[in-house]
């Protein structure tokens, strides 16, 4: 799923400056951004899921992370 989030994101940064939308050095900072976030965000995730895990699994929110 994030192979093709990633061609999806590529397609979109190219069509945006084939169509004269965004300037090329305009699409790659957004490319730059988007990237750190993404990481920072995965990062953060994956120190933070057990906890927050073990968290909703002892909360009234047990029946909703069961039926996923």
């Amino acid at each position: 799923m994030g192979a093709v989030a990633a061609v999806a994101a590529l397609a979109m940064a190219v069509s945006r400056v084939w169509v004269g939308a965004d300037y090329p050095h305009d699409v790659m900072a957004g490319v730059l951004v988007g990237g750190l976030v993404a990481l920072m965000s995965m990062l953060v995730l994956r120190r933070w899921s057990r906890s927050v895990d073990r968290w909703i699994g002892s909360s009234r929110l047990r029946r909703l992370l069961s039926a996923s």
